[in-house]
């Protein structure tokens, strides 16, 4: 896949375009390491400022989460800038292009995805499905419910689209074309669940694939984020209540 609208196929058959166009000026490499420093200070922060607030009561679980998605969200955006001077572009901020049927199809992409994981693993292996939701189950039912919500439904779409199908993204692209770039970017997104089961992380790699192709058709990450903030929306209200115990 080029970086190029496309126009047909060798059959003269329309196919989709490609609206999404790389524009940042860092290096696939510099944008990998940056990131990887901008994650390990973010969490290092994170937990510091949670560490001195269980002493002072002050920063709950939920808190230190989304302080760290706050950290990695600023810092994605500043990164976009620092060489740029121009992060909604670099990022893919710009409101879409004829997104809506692609938003549609990602929407059900992603269902079809998780309804199909779900219905195999309750099938194989019930307690995988419990130990994948065990992390946000037990912040959601934390003593700051609030606070875990918009960690769940709003940070966590925010920070690691900005990220990896922001920052990232683009420098991969730029360098390997658009395909390789979601693939690449799907695979570190991945690695960041990777305390997930097999069949987590597989569902996860799926899902990047998925919202990387939203990206590559509509030209704008804000899709991306939205559908990501769905599922996650889903999940947390829909998904845990009947599959988890209460």
């Amino acid at each position: 896949m080029s970086d190029e609208p496309l126009s047909g196929d060798r059959d003269g058959q329309p196919r989709r375009q490609v609206r999404y166009a790389a524009t940042t000026s860092w290096s696939l490499p510099a944008a990998v390491l940056a990131a990887l420093a901008l994650v390990v200070v973010s969490l290092i922060v994170a937990a510091t400022v949670a560490q001195e607030s269980a002493d002072g009561g002050r920063l709950s679980e939920a808190g230190s989460f989304v302080l760290f998605q706050l950290l990695v969200a600023l810092g994605t955006i500043s990164l976009a800038q620092a060489l740029d001077r121009d992060a909604a572009s670099v990022l893919a901020l710009q409101p879409p292009r004829q997104g809506g049927r692609a938003f549609l199809a990602a929407v059900v992409a992603i269902f079809a995805v998780g309804a199909f994981f779900i219905a195999v693993v309750s099938a194989t292996a019930p307690e995988v499905l419990e130990r994948d939701m065990s992390l946000a189950n037990a912040l959601l039912n934390g003593p700051d419910r609030p606070l875990a919500l918009f960690a769940v439904v709003i940070g966590a779409p925010l920070a690691e689209e900005l990220l990896f199908r922001g920052f990232l993204f683009s420098a991969a692209a730029k360098r390997l074309g658009v395909a390789w770039a979601a693939i690449l970017t799907s695979l570190s997104w991945t690695a960041l669940h990777v305390g997930y089961s097999g069949w987590g992380l597989l569902e996860v790699f799926i899902i990047g694939l998925i919202l990387s192709r939203l990206l590559i058709l509509t030209g704008s990450l804000w899709l991306p984020i939205a559908c990501h903030a769905l599922n996650n929306l889903i999940v947390t209200f829909v998904v845990m209540p009947l599959l988890l115990p209460s």
